[in-house]
């Protein structure tokens, strides 16, 4: 079952992700992409999900790194 506040911090995932890619600093990239795993880290309601979660930026980031936008890449 998918709650509100799942959505919402996988929303805010994407888009610190989408942050990361656009970033033409490869330090504020990084910071960014830390940031997403500190999140995964720190949130309780993600800890469930958390193995999901990284597959997907593992999956997904090299992609988005290539230019594919997160939805072409794989979810929307």
């Amino acid at each position: 079952m998918v709650l509100h506040s799942d959505l919402v911090n996988v929303g805010y995932i994407i888009n610190l992700l989408q942050m990361a890619v656009n970033s033409d600093n490869e330090d504020k990239r990084q910071q960014d992409e830390a940031q997403v795993h500190d999140l995964i880290g720190s949130d309780v309601s993600l800890h469930e999900k958390q193995g999901l979660i990284e597959k997907f930026i593992a999956e997904n980031m090299p992609k988005m790194l290539n230019g594919e936008n997160e939805c072409s890449a794989s979810i929307c």
